[in-house]
């Protein structure tokens, strides 16, 4: 009698949860492609840092490689790249190399700088050892240029390490198509000065301003809520039972939905360009303004060339050669279709902006600026070598500008004399 009761109790007990088990399967099959899927969702979640508040933290901007700087707008963060040296730049540091055996050449500019220095950076090293000049040198190679830098933040970041104590010997610039278009096409449709850095708003979208600070909030903590569900529907017991999977999979998908909500808030928050973001915008219209960045581009070449002579260091400045320049290059089909932007506008920005450079370049050369003008160095050259619609190109067109480069240090003779 007493076995019989005990069995009846089981089988009240385990028959409900036998069924429930069965109706989950059943909803986890129908609506969510079953409970392996859904296992496989968990296993995706506990792998991926999904943590999008922590993109966009105070300081760091949504492209998380970058982190704010109080002089030079932004830098590399070193935290995510240990070849990133402590003042947030790439390469020796020349703030401690200053004895009189040390070498320091630094390369400065944006994006296309700086994969000239990573494609280039033995061979620069090999080829300025073997000049007589220099024999028995140590060459220190430092690249200050960073991804979306325009003038004046060369100038800045040549100024602010100067200051710290750094030696430089060699200063190679190599700018042009940021100053003059990067601005065009970000800050100036956003209402920001075209002289504040790129990825300005970007950058500070979270400061002062608390809501957005709530909402950044709410984000991690729904970051986390579903992180720690998913970790312990992951146990073994919990990660078989399909109503346990049925109820993370609903649990989760709520906290995803209310995530997306408050990050769509976070957006429509930070849609309004603050005072401090701003900066002294001047109504005009766009050539003006790119007018006034060419400008800019040139006083600040002129200015880097006095720091130049008064702490006796080398300087050149390169325009940078672009896709856009007319009768620059002649391009294959399969190069037109990887360089050539289909948007409106950027071929015709681009051209009007290095017209503008050149028309500049005989003032700056005039204030004894070394400059070299790169732009028609692929002219006769056949082979691909752009592989995007911006401005960068491949191994090839890196290794022409350096020959270009060290054709023009040779005829010069930079190296083998100190500036007056």
């Amino acid at each position: 009698m007493i076995k019989r009761k005990t069995l009846h109790t089981i089988t009240m007990v385990l028959a409900p949860l036998l069924f429930l088990e069965l109706a989950s399967y059943g909803m986890l099959a129908a609506l969510f492609e079953g409970p392996g899927r859904v296992r496989e969702n968990r296993r995706t979640l506990l792998a991926v840092d999904t943590s999008q508040a922590g993109l966009i933290s105070a300081g760091r901007t949504k492209q998380f490689q970058y982190i704010l700087h109080p002089y030079l707008g932004f830098v590399y963060d070193s935290t995510y790249n240990s070849a990133i040296g402590p003042y947030g730049f790439v390469g020796h540091d020349i703030v401690s190399a200053r004895s009189d055996n040390d070498f320091n050449v630094v390369i400065a500019g944006g994006s296309v700088a700086g994969n000239f220095y990573v494609l280039e950076f033995s061979e620069l090293r090999q080829r300025l050892e073997a000049m007589p000049a220099l024999a028995g040198k140590k060459i220190n190679v430092s690249c200050i240029a960073t991804a979306g830098y325009k003038q004046p933040q060369q100038l800045l970041s040549v100024t602010y390490l100067l200051s710290l104590g750094a030696r430089i010997d060699l200063l190679i610039n190599i700018d042009g198509f940021n100053e003059m278009v990067v601005p065009l096409t970000e800050n100036y449709q956003q209402g920001i000065s075209v002289f504040y850095p790129t990825m300005w708003k970007d950058l500070t979208d979270d400061l002062g301003d608390s809501r957005q600070r709530a909402l950044i909030g709410e984000l991690g903590l729904l970051d986390a809520t579903r992180t720690t569900l998913a970790e312990w529907f992951s146990w073994p017991g919990l990660s078989w039972s399909m109503t346990a999977n049925l109820t993370w999979f609903l649990v989760d998908s709520a906290l995803a939905g209310t995530s997306s909500r408050t990050l769509n808030d976070l957006e429509r928050a930070s849609g309004t360009v603050k005072a401090f973001q701003r900066g002294p915008v001047v109504k005009e219209d766009r050539d003006t303004a790119q007018e006034r960045l060419a400008d800019n581009w040139a006083a600040s070449s002129r200015i880097l060339a006095e720091l130049a002579r008064s702490g006796e260091f080398a300087y050149v400045h390169v325009l940078q050669p672009n896709q856009y320049v007319p009768d620059s290059k002649p391009m294959s089909e399969a190069e037109k279709r990887l360089a050539i932007s289909p948007a409106p506008g950027i071929a015709e920005t681009t051209a009007q902006g290095y017209e503008r450079l050149a028309r500049r370049i005989p003032d700056i050369e005039k204030a004894g600026v070394a400059f070299l003008d790169a732009t028609m160095v692929f002219k006769n050259v056949t082979e691909d070598v752009y592989f995007d619609t911006c401005c960068h190109f491949n191994k090839r067109g890196s290794d022409i500008l350096l020959d270009a480069i060290f054709g023009f240090l040779a005829d010069s003779a930079l190296i083998s004399k100190k500036p007056k």
